[in-house]
């Protein structure tokens, strides 16, 4: 199966190692970081930057893998389990597997 166009797109998120994009993202990501006050953040010498933020990229969509549906023996309900990627939120995959969207 071909990978969406979306699966492809990867999100900066801010530390040392990453590089802010020089594009409207980037643009976007810095006036978030100065409505904040927190742009020093971008400088290499900060201390959160050098040591503990370390940052990286995530993908904005990501497809569960090794998903199984199962029925336990003497149970009332079904199992089911799948795999993400880190950094991904299994609330979210189950919200779209469900099709349950919080109201208001």
């Amino acid at each position: 199966e071909k990978p969406s166009a979306l699966s492809r797109v990867c999100l900066p998120l801010v530390g040392a190692n990453v590089q802010m994009p020089e594009n409207e993202v980037g643009e976007f990501m810095r006036r978030i970081l100065r409505d904040h006050g927190t742009t020093s953040i971008l400088e290499s010498g900060h201390r959160l930057v050098s040591g503990r933020l370390r940052g990286g990229y995530r993908k904005l969509v990501c497809q569960p893998r090794a998903m199984r549906l199962d029925d336990p023996p003497g149970s009332r309900g079904l199992a089911f389990s799948f795999e993400l990627p880190p950094g991904s939120f299994a609330t979210v995959c189950l919200r779209e597997i469900l099709g349950s969207y919080p109201s208001g």
